[in-house]
Parts: structure tokens; sequence; C-alpha cells
């Protein structure tokens, strides 16, 4: 009776635990994404002041993708992500200063100021799209997923994901890829080899947010 007793205890302090842990982990909805071409996201193409009605996107946007679309040789690999300054026209003029003016991404941060994550792609056959971006302390985990396709069509990617205003401390940006729809398998598509995914998708990364006293 006594042991039967200590282990629902037991049962029950890890449940709690467990639910405690999970209620750490905050879900970044791909609504609130500002992203080129990925499905539940906000179409970064209408961030631009004065861009032309029938036009996809303005020239930020577009220079980006131009520079997305030099796709690194086999055997080299993508650049990390990194993180910018700023939500909407804000982030995005920062990624633009990164991905096309190539300067250094910023790593360090001021405390209570709002920061955008910039994921990206280069240019490949297999769509990429985010199937989940979630935060847990001081960890930010993107998951992708390639989406293949009969057209002969290739696609860079480009997402810009609010993380809030964020406490001191050191961030990591996990970036990991979500396994094949079993769908898509059984359609005969062969899976991106974890070389291509490499070469494609940009790395993980961290920052860091400094504390009022730190600077």
């Amino acid at each position: 009776m006594k042991r039967s007793l200590l282990v629902c205890v037991f049962l029950t302090a890890h449940v709690g635990w467990a639910l405690a842990d999970e209620s750490k982990t905050v879900a970044i909805p791909l609504d609130q994404i500002w992203a080129w071409r990925m499905p539940g996201t906000r179409d970064i193409g209408q961030l631009e002041p004065n861009k032309p009605a029938k036009v996809a996107c303005g020239p930020l946007v577009g220079e980006i993708r131009k520079a997305l679309s030099a796709t690194p040789a086999n055997g080299k690999e993508a650049k990390p992500g990194f993180a910018v300054l700023g939500t909407g026209l804000k982030a995005l003029r920062g990624a633009h200063a990164v991905l096309v003016k190539n300067k250094n991404p910023q790593d360090t941060f001021p405390a209570n100021s709002e920061i955008s994550v910039v994921f990206f792609s280069y240019q490949f056959g297999p769509y990429v799209h985010l199937e989940h971006v979630k935060r847990r302390d001081n960890v930010v985990d993107i998951a992708y997923e390639f989406v293949p396709h009969r057209t002969e069509e290739v696609t860079e990617h480009l997402a810009l994901i609010p993380v809030g205003n964020l406490s001191s401390g050191k961030y990591y940006v996990k970036v990991d890829r979500a396994s094949m729809e079993q769908k898509n398998a059984v359609q005969g598509f062969r899976p991106t080899t974890d070389t291509d995914a490499r070469r494609i998708i940009c790395h993980s990364f961290d920052f860091t947010v400094l504390g009022n006293k730190d600077h």
C-alpha cells in the first residue's frame, strides 16, 4: 500500500513538473511572422511603403531575393541566421543591410528593445516553409520543412520572426529540420539530403541582450 502511494505521488509530481516545464514554452504564431512565400505568414512584400500595387515586392525584398539566389556551391554551407533590431519594416531594413550590403550581423542588443530573428534559405528546388517557431526561456526553436513540388521553379525564402522585448542574457536560436510529411514520401518525392539542407538553410546562431548596467 505504501509503495503504491509513493508511486502515485511520484507520477503526480512528474506530471506536474512536465506541465510546469511545458508552460514555459511560448509559440510564436506564423501569422505574426513576415515572410516571403511561406503559408500562414504575413506577406513581407507588403511591408515596403509606396510599393506599386501590381508588383509582388519592393526593392528591399527584391534585392534580398537576388542575393539569396546565389546558392552556395556544392561542398559549401549556408551562413548563419541573425538577429536585428525592430520589427516589420525596420527589421526588413536590418536584414537587407546584412544580406545585400554584407554588413556584419549585430550580435549584442540593448535591453528593452524589440528584436526580430532573420531566417532565410537560398534558392532551391523544393519550397522551404516554417513548420513552427517556439521560445522557451533563452532558446528560440525554428522548425522548417522542405516541401517538394512537381513544377520546375526554384525559390528562395525569408522570414522576420519577432521575438519581443527580451530581458538581459544570451539567447540561442536553433534551426531544425522537421521530418518529411508522409504524404510526400507516398507520392514518390525523395527527401532532401542533409548535405543540401546545410547548403540551403541558414544555420543556428546566438546573440546577447545587455542589461542596463552593461552599457
